[in-house]
């Protein structure tokens, strides 16, 4: 995240070519919402788990501004004056919580899983890879990669002018929405949360019964 903020504020970045179409926001993830527009998914778990994703963001944001900040001091005869400025302005050129929010947003749904030669994984952003739209089942198999190329594999034919589909793995609606953005109108995967609050003496009676005649 750090190096894309970083590297997005370098006009002259080697990596000007892709950074330039990546998008420039996100109006359709949850992150990007207003309160009303949160307050429109009230029960579904969705508006919580949003703020919480961003108070969350908030405080790495709020560590990251004060590791940012170099303190000089300046000895005066009334005490020592404190001068705070910024470390190495040029390297984030414009840092807001917005574009951090941004950075989030974009690495969360375009990376990649990839193990290292440390045997760890982390997330890469590949390019043109990270265009591929979700669907359910698409034809594509396992991954070959190292430092100097980046390999998909797919599992059947494709004819020119097909699109061609990644597989997000088998992620409700609530999942996509709140990771990508977007959701499946017909989602084999999809499924609704609950929340509610029960006294244990009712348990068995106001839900295993009716749950176990509703699959019999």
């Amino acid at each position: 995240m750090m190096w894309l903020i970083s590297e997005m504020g370098n006009p002259d970045s080697q990596y000007r070519a892709y950074l330039d179409i990546l998008p420039g926001s996100y109006p359709n993830h949850p992150l990007s919402w207003t309160d009303e527009e949160l307050a429109e998914t009230a029960g579904t778990g969705l508006d919580n788990t949003s703020k919480s994703i961003k108070q969350l963001l908030q405080k790495v944001f709020e560590h990251l501004s004060e590791k940012l900040v170099q303190v000089s001091g300046t000895t005066l005869q009334n005490g020592t004056k404190l001068i705070k400025h910024k470390a190495n302005p040029s390297l984030f050129p414009g840092w807001s919580f917005e574009k951090f929010v941004w950075a989030f947003q974009t690495v969360n749904s375009r990376s990649w899983t990839v193990t290292n030669e440390n045997n760890e994984k982390e997330s890469v952003l590949v390019p043109l890879a990270d265009m591929l739209n979700h669907a359910p089942g698409a034809g594509l198999g396992g991954l070959s990669y190292d430092k100097t190329y980046f390999m998909i594999n797919a599992t059947k034919d494709y004819a020119t002018g097909d699109q061609v589909f990644d597989n997000y793995g088998a992620k409700s609606n609530f999942d996509l929405l709140s990771t990508y953005g977007f959701v499946l109108e017909d989602n084999a995967y999809d499924y609704m949360t609950l929340q509610f609050s029960l006294k244990p003496s009712n348990l068995v009676h106001t839900i295993v019964e009716p749950l176990l005649k509703a699959v019999e």
